[in-house]
């Protein structure tokens, strides 16, 4: 994973490490004397006690003819071990980047497992839906070692968004930084993906992604891995939903080798990072994460996706030092699954089939929840259960929200259903934001004249309906 590690201000804690150098060692101690003859500890036959005693010269003889005997055994024997060794080395290192570098395959049937053992559902299931992949600027690799000991490449992790046994065709979501060059500030270029059963590496397309959010889609048409694999599409879980402490697993390709499973819990239901000109929400987890889980899933003891995984918190500068002065542990970050949904469809609804798609949030006028600056990060946000508009940009006459509203909850229709959302969190309208296209009805409950602390002049407007306009901010 080439993840750009987020640096931030939060606090951390870790576990005390022993160092070396607070130790003395005293060479002028006192040694316990060894003894200059060891000790017999075996029994002697009585031939031994029974045997003459011999001159001081003949045992000096007879001891020097033992030690060359001894000497030239020694010898021989090392003469045995060289060659011996020196035969399997040259065997050994020409596949010992390929043993370094191997993976398991993963032919998981979850009728097979114990469905009440939540780590098999959770854990198995999202392996199913796991790819690894590989990004490169050259269009080089064909073969399972290319795509994995290859050094010049980037590589991560995938989640299936959808796939098509029938015709061979499927959608993948990863991290954009993993598909990303960022030495020459472009996109890599070449992308391929290996599925959890297969050691055949799979060439993909670029569809689209914003660097922003950090999510990008790919897709394979027509591929014959796609019809004979026994991977599955996610199912996606509603991240709002989650409780602290809940049961969580990261499934990714760890280090470059191979896709594997790490339990954790949920540790932050939503922790927002913060810049000049935009924010990021994200899940807080302990799952351990390493390079190479970049792009991968953090499913729930259902085995529902409820976040993609980044990020961990960044303790180590590039020249090696800590930057808290200690290691960091179990800080560890995923973008929410339902600020994801809303991304990927954003981006393939947008999509013409040839060229990359854009990113696009429809413009309502509305600057809502947050506000940053450089010296001061504070939330604008109301313990009366909504999001607090403190600006708005009157686009056309139908926008008639009025600065300090306080939107309580929205309605709307997307894809044949009505959705219905309670908005108590950060990223409740960021979550749902990206299924609006021009045309969209949302309904909105506000509170009218509700920041100047006194209830009694609240005014409830629980149909305060607008149509989305046709008119979009493009999301780099």
């Amino acid at each position: 994973m080439e993840d750009k590690n987020i640096e931030n201000k939060f606090g951390k804690k870790a576990d005390a490490e022993i160092d070396i150098d607070d130790f003395s060692f005293d060479n002028s101690e006192e040694k316990v004397p060894f003894d200059r003859e060891p000790i017999d500890r075996y029994r002697r036959s009585s031939s031994y006690y029974n045997k003459k005693e011999e001159t001081p010269n003949k045992k000096k003889v007879k001891t020097i003819k033992m030690n060359l005997s001894i000497l030239y055994v020694f010898l021989a024997i090392l003469v045995v071990i060289n060659s011996v060794l020196g035969y399997f080395f040259i065997k050994l290192n020409s596949s010992v980047s390929y043993l370094a570098n191997q993976r398991a395959v993963y032919n998981v049937d979850l009728s097979d497992l114990d469905t009440s053992k939540s780590t098999f559902t959770g854990g198995a299931k999202g392996v199913q839906s796991t790819v690894c992949i590989t990004a490169s600027r050259y269009n080089d690799i064909t073969t399972y070692d290319q795509f994995f000991e290859s050094s010049d490449k980037s590589r991560g992790s995938g989640v299936v968004y959808e796939i098509d046994r029938l015709n061979g065709s499927a959608y993948f979501i990863t991290n954009y930084h993993v598909v990303y060059d960022s030495d020459n500030n472009k996109l890599m270029g070449h992308y391929w993906i290996m599925f959890h059963d297969s050691f055949v590496p799979v060439k993909c397309t670029f569809v689209g992604g914003s660097s922003t959010y950090d999510i990008a889609v790919l897709k394979v048409v027509n591929n014959q891995e796609v019809k004979t694999t026994g991977a599955i599409a996610a199912t996606f879980a509603d991240s709002t939903d989650i409780t602290l402490t809940e049961s969580v697993y990261v499934v990714g390709n760890s280090m470059g080798m191979g896709i594997r499973v790490a339990e954790g819990i949920v540790s932050v239901e939503e922790q927002i990072f913060a810049d000049t000109n935009t924010y990021h929400n994200f899940i807080s987890h302990t799952a351990p994460t390493n390079g190479g889980n970049s792009g991968g899933g953090l499913w729930n003891t259902d085995g529902h996706l409820l976040g993609i995984v980044n990020a961990k918190f960044k303790d180590v500068r590039s020249s090696g030092t800590l930057i808290y002065g200690e290691v960091v542990h179990g800080m560890f970050y995923a973008i929410p699954s339902s600020i994801t949904l809303g991304i990927v469809k954003n981006i393939l609804r947008n999509y013409n089939g040839v060229d990359p798609s854009d990113l696009l949030m429809p413009n309502i006028g509305l600057v809502y929840g947050e506000s940053y600056s450089e010296t001061n990060t504070y939330y604008n946000y109301t313990t009366k259960g909504g999001q607090f508009l403190y600006d708005i940009a009157i686009i056309d006459d139908t926008t008639d929200f009025e600065v300090n509203d306080i939107i309580r909850k929205l309605t709307y229709s997307f894809e044949g259903k009505t959705i219905e959302v309670e908005v108590n969190r950060k990223s409740s309208i960021e979550s749902h934001i990206f299924n609006w296209s021009a045309g969209t009805k949302v309904v909105f409950s506000i509170v009218r004249n509700g920041n100047d602390g006194n209830a009694s002049n609240d005014i409830v407007i629980d149909d305060f309906e607008i149509i989305i306009p046709n008119s979009y901010i493009e999301i780099k």
